[in-house]
């Protein structure tokens, strides 16, 4: 009688995963936190973005008029991981992202470890080296955040092309005269329509 209860508990024991063991693989993420400098500083600001419940940046609004799910994406500076998190959590079958700043490369594998992405291939690189040749053809090439940090603009706009018919180009804008919609507590942005020579870019 004691060895089948013993057995009971032992069985039940294997079904019950205690909050401790829940939580240890985000204490990382936490200790990440206190060790490097991150553009989102707690454990409580940055969850949102890393289980998807917010993006940072406006992939929501790149995903209605481009379904991520399903898609093979390069993506450059992949902040943190919060940029990674949005096209993971929005369905897309892989993604390759490439950074060159190691203190982001850490903290995005941080993250890659601790939500268990297996299709994230982070890579150390210049974004001025990843071309078809290198990396070969994806669904989509992202870059958000990365386009003024380039030193030669209309080359990494020619690696981009060649890299998918399919590109987003995003930035960060400070301006006085507009208000930002949406807006959280962490970041804001907006789109603004721009011409260049007569066609119409959204940015």
């Amino acid at each position: 009688m004691e060895s089948s209860e013993a057995a009971k508990r032992t069985l039940a024991g294997s079904r019950v995963t205690g909050i401790q063991e829940l939580s240890l693989p985000f204490v990382t993420i936490h200790e990440a936190q206190l060790a490097l400098t991150y553009a989102v500083k707690t454990m409580r600001a940055i969850v949102p973005f890393y289980s998807g419940d917010q993006y940072f940046g406006p992939l929501d609004e790149l995903n209605k008029v481009f379904p991520l799910s399903g898609k093979r994406i390069i993506e450059f500076g992949p902040m943190e991981g919060a940029q990674t998190a949005g096209l993971v959590q929005l369905g897309a079958r892989s993604v390759t992202a490439i950074e060159a700043r190691a203190g982001s490369f850490i903290k995005t594998m941080v993250a890659r470890y601790c939500l268990n992405w297996n299709n994230v291939e982070l890579i150390m690189d210049d974004f001025h080296n990843a071309d078809r040749q290198k990396y070969g053809e994806f669904d989509l090439a992202f870059a958000h955040g990365v386009y003024y940090h380039s030193f030669v603009p209309f080359f990494f706009l020619e690696n981009l092309m060649s890299l998918s018919d399919n590109i987003f180009i995003g930035g960060y804008c400070i301006s006085d005269s507009v208000v930002p919609k949406p807006s959280t507590k962490s970041f804001s942005y907006t789109f603004e329509t721009l011409g260049i020579s007569g066609p119409k870019l959204c940015g």
